[in-house]
């Protein structure tokens, strides 16, 4: 782990029995806060955006299927979808 601003870690989390990437981010008393990425286990992104308190959240951030297409792009408040957004299928349309 690295040290960032505000008391944040720069963290890589490995699932131990698949070795695949879970997350890339920060992280503030062992919860996810700030910036990050979480991976589904084929190793493509499932989500990107921001974080508080463990929870997605922020504007402009992206879900995506296991496919690699988007998902949603919008807005999250501590997990909960909020304002405007895209939905999109798994075929990308």
């Amino acid at each position: 782990m690295k040290k960032v601003e505000d008391n944040r870690e720069s963290v890589e989390l490995i699932n131990p029995k698949t070795k695949t990437k879970e997350f890339v981010g920060t992280l503030l008393n062992g919860k996810k806060d700030g910036p990050g990425k979480e991976f589904w286990p084929n190793g493509k992104v499932r989500y990107e955006g921001g974080y508080l308190n463990d929870k997605n959240d922020g504007k402009n951030v992206v879900f995506h299927h296991p496919n690699g297409f988007v998902m949603f792009r919008g807005s999250v408040n501590q997990g909960v979808l909020e304002g405007m957004g895209e939905l999109f299928h798994a075929n990308g349309t």
